[in-house]
């Protein structure tokens, strides 16, 4: 069945319900690691609440950085490692959510996609890029992603204010879209870890826009093209 905003309805369901998964388990995945790495960071200097589950997370500590590296890797690079997964997963649903309908597909959530593609490349190159001190080929990559990360906040406002406009202010997810800079703020300070604190909140909002996806589809269409569409349907007659 065609969509007529582009696009098939079957098709964009089974892409809607992958960016959910896809979405959920990057922001779990985010919570995990972000704690941890935190710790390891800043160590006393943590924030509080991650200090009062210090218990918790450094057994998880060591129960991971032994399973993953058998001791031989620092734990900083253990989990800084492991947290590109969150940059792709995310890279994944964004990417299926622009495919879903031509509303999906504006220059906000291209820059959206170009910042994960920037972040995903620069954090692999942070922290496979070496082992110990961070060396120059280090330093340019955590500026590849930081630099991503500023393109990733600056595309989900972006994409929060056409939302917004084009909805004509009926959408609470285009309101908590250009919320994601302050929410990031919020995030890096309950962390202490940037910029992998703050990509919590980039994931808490385009987890939330793949849940709203199908309203966005259906209701977020400029008035010119819901009347062709009706006129369309009424010309055409019952089926």
């Amino acid at each position: 069945m065609k969509n007529p905003f582009g696009g098939n309805y079957i098709e964009d369901f089974e892409k809607t319900l992958s960016a959910r998964a896809l979405g959920v388990l990057a922001v779990l995945l985010g919570v995990l690691l972000a704690p941890i790495q935190s710790f390891i960071w800043n160590k006393e200097n943590s924030p509080t609440w991650i200090l009062k589950s210090r218990p918790v997370v450094e057994a998880y500590e060591d129960v991971w950085e032994g399973a993953l590296s058998g001791g031989n890797l620092e734990s900083y690079y253990v989990f800084g490692r492991a947290f590109f997964l969150v940059y792709l997963l995310l890279l994944s649903a964004v990417f299926l959510m622009y495919r879903t309908s031509s509303l999906m597909r504006s220059i906000w959530t291209q820059a959206t996609l170009l910042g994960l593609a920037m972040g995903l490349i620069g954090d692999v190159g942070a922290y496979w890029g070496g082992t110990g001190d961070f060396n120059e080929f280090q330093g340019m990559s955590f500026m590849l992603e930081t630099l991503g990360f500023v393109v990733v906040l600056v595309g989900t406002t972006g994409f929060g204010i056409s939302l917004i406009k084009r909805m004509a202010g009926r959408t609470g997810i285009g309101w908590l879209a250009t919320l994601v800079s302050p929410g990031a703020i919020v995030m890096g300070v309950a962390t202490a870890y940037f910029p992998h604190g703050p990509m919590l909140m980039v994931g808490l909002v385009w987890t939330s826009v793949s849940f709203s996806n199908a309203k966005i589809t259906t209701e977020g269409a400029t008035p010119n093209l819901v009347s062709t569409v009706r006129k369309n349907r009424h010309e055409a007659g019952p089926v």
